[in-house]
C-alpha cells in the first residue's frame, strides 16, 4: 500500500481490509497488567542500583538487594 502511495497510485487514504487484526493485537481493558509494571519496576530498580549507583565496586555484586529477590518472584508467577 505504502508503494502504491508514493508513487503516485493513491489519491485518497484507505484502510485496509485486515484493520481488525491490528485491534485483535491491542491489551483489552480487562487484561491485569500490574504484574508485568511490577516486574519492569524491579528490574530497573535492581540494574540502577547494580549499574549505577555501585559503579566500579564489584564487592556489591556479591549481595543480593531486596528488589532482586522479589523480581525472582514475580517472574516466577509470570511464567
Amino acid at each position: 500500500m505504502s508503494t502504491r502511495w508514493y508513487t503516485g497510485g493513491s489519491t485518497s487514504w484507505v484502510i485496509p481490509r485486515n484493520t481488525d487484526i491490528w485491534f485483535d493485537q491491542l491489551p483489552q481493558a480487562d487484561d491485569n497488567r500490574s504484574p508485568d509494571t511490577l516486574h519492569t519496576i524491579l528490574a530497573l530498580h535492581s540494574c540502577y542500583f547494580y549499574l549505577v549507583s555501585n559503579y566500579g565496586q564489584p564487592r556489591a555484586l556479591g549481595t543480593a538487594i531486596w528488589s532482586f529477590k522479589l523480581l525472582v518472584g514475580i517472574a516466577v508467577y509470570l511464567i
